[in-house]
């Protein structure tokens, strides 16, 4: 489609209005991927702010050919190029995604209830919901209502046929990251992969009203369910490619904690804990760490302090309460084993694939533990 785009600046219409007319005729199809597509295309790939920052990284790679070919005036405009023989495009996207989420299609449905990419799908995050006046929607009206809400939450529980939705998430997700790992995937983190492992994560997130998330606070979906909420936790933390692991791993390690009665349950949640602890660099995060930490059993606590200690992490009581000198200790476990990609196992956890090669794990893992 760049190239399109590109030839479309030149004044050649013809080739991007030809990947255009086959784009909507796969999704006239009635396929739900291709209305999918479509949908993306319509909703994401071609929005203003996505074509600025296209359009200023043609200007600083290649100056001399946007001077050359007079093409300035382009980033001066209000709409992607795309529109301007398209301009009907965002229409067609939002009616073809309406169709590919009713036929069921798990990206469909994100796309259409919550306006979001499943790459990014955050049905837990939330801010208050007082008429969007203000900067970032925030008022000074002590009348306005500040519930905790976001646009997914607001069409979901409206539905009448949300379980079927919500099953539709992790059946997806579940088909996505089992060929996946079946199919020997490690590294390689596909788009595909992504959106599923993210869609898994937030059916955990929807399945226990956001107890299994990092976000503050909860939401009533109305379709809680403690072993559903399980199964998309443990699809999303063995997922191949997973790319950023804090968060999940912190989120894990407090579901093995609280939702199994294993006394194994402790050494498990203390190790996956390395994965997700104290990041030097993200304050953000490491406020996080902080209160999920808080939440955690004492013996938990108590083996994530012997475990340091025999690394050399930890010297202080072993005592089961989360001080200086543990958030210390497991800042640098965690900083030292994010230089790690496999070299040490024992002392580094990676979630992914690799988080089915120990044995200690597979109690807490479900039915995915049989797929290694």
């Amino acid at each position: 489609m760049l190239i399109g785009i590109e030839m479309l600046m030149l004044g050649h219409e013809a080739p991007l209005r030809a990947f255009l007319d086959t784009a909507r005729a796969d999704a006239e199809s009635g396929d739900p991927g291709a209305m999918t597509a479509f949908a993306y295309l319509g909703r994401y790939q071609t929005e203003h702010w996505d074509w600025t920052d296209q359009f200023r990284a043609h200007q600083q790679n290649y100056p001399q050919s946007i001077a050359h070919f007079g093409l300035e005036e382009w980033s001066e405009r209000d709409a992607h190029p795309i529109r301007s023989i398209a301009p009907r495009l965002r229409n067609e996207a939002d009616a073809f995604v309406e169709r590919a989420s009713q036929a069921g299609f798990a990206p469909a449905h994100v796309i259409h209830l919550a306006g979001q990419r499943p790459a990014s799908f955050t049905p837990c995050k939330t801010r208050s919901s007082i008429g969007g006046a203000g900067l970032f929607g925030m008022s000074d009206d002590p009348d306005a209502d500040d519930t905790p809400t976001n646009r997914f939450f607001k069409s979901f529980v409206d539905l009448p046929d949300r379980e079927r939705v919500a099953r539709d998430l992790m059946d997806w997700s579940r088909d996505v990251i089992r060929a996946g790992i079946t199919g020997g995937e490690t590294g390689t983190l596909t788009p595909d992969m992504e959106a599923a492992t993210n869609v898994a994560k937030a059916y955990a997130e929807i399945r226990s009203n956001c107890a299994l998330s990092i976000e503050n606070g909860t939401l009533d979906f109305g379709v809680e369910d403690r072993d559903e909420a399980a199964t998309g936790m443990h699809h999303a933390v063995a997922a191949p490619g997973i790319r950023y692991q804090w968060e999940p791993a912190l989120v894990y390690a407090l579901f093995v904690d609280q939702y199994y009665d294993s006394p194994d349950r402790h050494y498990a949640a203390a190790r996956i804990l390395q994965a997700g602890g104290y990041i030097e660099s993200l304050d953000f995060h490491n406020e996080r760490v902080d209160a999920v930490i808080g939440t955690f059993s004492r013996e938990t606590v108590r083996e994530a302090q012997r475990i340091m200690a025999e690394y050399g992490y930890y010297t202080a009581a072993i005592d089961g309460i989360p001080g200086p000198n543990f958030r210390n200790g497991l800042m640098q476990w965690n900083d030292e084993c994010r230089l790690d990609f496999g070299e040490n196992p024992q002392k580094c956890l990676r979630l992914g694939p690799a988080l089915l090669d120990h044995e200690w794990v597979h109690p807490f893992l479900g039915d995915v533990a049989q797929l290694r």
